[in-house]
């Protein structure tokens, strides 16, 4: 459910959308945009069209690296001078579009194959993002899990150029995170106790996962039958 502040009056009201909710959306907008560019013109487009991303994504891998110290140390300066709440803000903006600029180019200069992940994560990613802004944390953990466990069912289906014991064990790992979340929230000690539900909510989500998950690393084999009618 969405969070709730108090105004000047004492009168409990919904948060207004904030600022960084908005600067998120668009820049996971942004950022799948440029990979459905990546994947039109370098993978999909002409051998012309390919060699000028090859030049260019490593140019604008820098840029994004450049961008992101000059928002870190914006950041820095507006800290150390005691600036104003929008200044810090600015540099924190600037320094995530950076990274993020310079984390995808790199990406799908050097590692192809993860440009199919990447345009899967980027826009899951930024709707989490957006419920941690404007959701209470347990809503917002129970779906960060089952986007998790989503995610990591269909990692495990596509592989994305790694081995299947290597996906595999991303799954097994993914398996015993759950099954500890589980464990600590069943025993009281992770209870959460927004609106009052202490913990119910994330125990069905990290359950609902957990089986997901676990019936894609172990899939139970369906009989086989012969010509002659038996079952084997």
């Amino acid at each position: 459910m969405p969070r709730h502040t108090r105004n000047t009056r004492g009168q409990t009201t919904a948060d207004a959308f904030p600022l960084a909710a908005v600067v998120l959306f668009l820049s996971g907008c942004a950022s799948e945009a440029y990979l459905l560019l990546i994947r039109r013109y370098l993978l999909n487009g002409t051998y012309r069209q390919m060699t000028v991303f090859l030049y260019a994504l490593p140019i604008l891998g820098w840029i994004g690296a450049a961008l992101a110290a000059f928002g870190a140390l914006w950041l820095v300066s507006a800290i150390r001078q005691k600036r104003g709440k929008r200044r810090r803000e600015s540099g924190v903006y600037l320094a995530a579009e950076g990274i993020d600029l310079a984390a995808l180019s790199f990406l799908c200069r050097y590692v192809p194959a993860s440009l199919a992940a990447l345009l899967a994560i980027v826009p899951t990613a930024t709707l989490l993002g957006i419920v941690w802004l404007l959701y209470d944390r347990e809503s917002a953990l129970s779906l960060t899990v089952l986007g998790g466990a989503l995610w990591s069912t269909w990692f495990c289906r596509n592989r994305f150029g790694v081995s299947p014991r290597e996906a595999r064990t991303f799954a097994l790992v993914v398996l015993i995170l759950l099954a500890a979340a589980l464990g600590i929230c069943a025993g009281g000690r992770g209870r959460f106790r927004a609106a009052g539900k202490g913990g119910t909510q994330f125990l069905a989500a990290a359950a609902l996962s957990f089986a997901a998950l676990f019936f894609q690393v172990f899939p139970a084999r369906s009989p086989r039958i012969t010509p002659c009618g038996r079952w084997l």
